[in-house]
């Protein structure tokens, strides 16, 4: 960049003012510069994606002079939608169309490789795409990609309808939006996911509210209401001197003590005695002791955070589910482990679930059965959650034929 200056002089030969002109690469830069905070203001008040995309669209096309821009989303079935564009082609290919990849065009090559790719003669073109933007007008294109969190998410699109082919640092300069674009959406992707995830999370307690509603109904509140009938006709036996009244009394007794097992029952469900009064360890040994498949268990002693620790069973006895249900497997194994940041100075081991200070705790739960478990699957998807709200992070190695790892690792703070 650089800077001239100009002299308005007076008639008589006297300079009067001396002042500094942009050349037109300051300009240009100084341009890029105000579109870019323009976009970034918007990125980082978490504006709706959408208007993110279309200022973007906008600004990218006034900055490069182009005669369109266009933002594509490559999906799964070979397509590549359009979610923003300006310019003269929009109305050819307005937002929401579905273009089909294939061919040797701008679009589909970026979604092949990786990278950013130019077209001076888009006569040179070819596909379902080449052959819609020759009848839109377009006579040169760029296509950079967008990358999101390492995998193409999708590209941006500069196209022109002149003879001249865009600039040659057209690629370079679509960079910087494309990286803002990327961290847009990546806000989207990640508000949506964690709105779903709470949605699930809502739902599935009311659908736990309703289930003990239901099971109190039809179980415990039952056969209170019979032990109720069955002590007044107990009542009238005695006022009346009948000798049934050992009978009544009898049946009485046992719809009390039926009540009470299914209550106890249900509350297991909720949370386990065992879990409460002595801890995870205590919690796992008895849930692996109904299963039907041989579980080895490696659990550290000592209590956890009462959150952690529930929330850990439950993880625990989810993955179990479905090794029992799913993984058609011989054995299994449960491991729960905890790595503790210990304070400058401390002397405390590391590793023990009831050192002081921070850590996280691991919980790994294996099988030796099929694999090829569906992380979208309900029960996993409840598991995973749960990692999350716990700030946690979950991974799954299922590789067909060769068991289930599922591995979860949450933060545990001891404040």
């Amino acid at each position: 960049m650089s800077t001239r200056w100009i002299e308005f002089v007076h008639p008589d030969d006297r300079v009067l003012t001396r002042e500094a002109v942009a050349s037109p690469e300051s300009r240009r830069f100084g341009q890029e510069q105000q579109s870019l905070r323009r976009v970034a203001t918007l990125v980082a008040k978490q504006t709706p994606h959408t208007q993110v995309l279309a200022l973007i669209a906008e600004e990218v096309g006034r900055v490069l002079a182009a005669s369109s821009t266009a933002m594509v989303r490559y999906e799964d079935d070979r397509t590549a939608s359009v979610v923003a564009d300006w310019g003269a082609v929009a109305t050819s290919v307005p937002i929401g169309t579905r273009l089909r990849l294939g061919g040797m065009n701008p679009t589909t090559l970026v979604q092949r490789t990786g990278h950013a790719v130019r077209l001076d003669d888009y006569e040179q073109a070819s596909g379902p795409i080449a052959d819609r933007m020759r009848a839109a007008g377009v006579r040169a294109a760029i296509a950079t990609p967008i990358v999101v969190e390492g995998r193409v998410w999708g590209a941006m699109v500069a196209a022109s309808v002149d003879h001249d082919p865009l600039p040659p640092d057209t690629e370079s300069r679509i960079g910087p939006f494309t990286e803002l674009m990327a961290t847009a959406i990546a806000n989207a992707d990640s508000r949506a996911q964690l709105a779903a995830s709470r949605d699930r999370v809502l739902a599935a307690a009311d659908q736990a509210r309703r289930q003990v509603v239901r099971d109190l109904h039809d179980g415990a509140q039952q056969r209170l209401v019979h032990t109720i009938v069955t002590l007044k006709l107990a009542q009238r036996a005695l006022d009346e001197g009948r000798t049934d009244l050992s009978a009544y009394l009898a049946e009485a007794l046992w719809n009390a003590e039926r009540a009470t097992a299914e209550v106890r029952e249900l509350a297991h469900g909720i949370l386990p005695a065992v879990l409460s009064h002595r801890g995870l360890r205590a919690g796992v040994d008895a849930l692996v002791s109904r299963l039907d498949v041989p579980v080895e268990v490696d659990v550290l002693p000592g209590r956890l955070p009462g959150r952690i620790e529930a929330s850990a069973y439950f993880i625990i006895a989810e993955a179990l589910t479905n090794v029992v249900k799913h993984a058609q497997a011989t054995r299994a194994t449960v491991t729960v482990s905890t790595v503790t940041t210990v304070p400058p100075g401390s002397t405390v081991p590391p590793g023990s679930a009831t050192s002081s200070g921070d850590g996280f705790l691991t919980v790994r739960v294996s099988d030796d059965g099929v694999g090829g478990a569906d992380p979208a699957g309900h029960g996993l998807m409840g598991v995973s959650d749960r990692v999350d709200a716990l700030g946690g992070r979950l991974r799954i190695d299922s590789p067909k034929g060769r068991g289930t790892t599922v591995t979860v690792r949450v933060p545990v703070s001891k404040r």
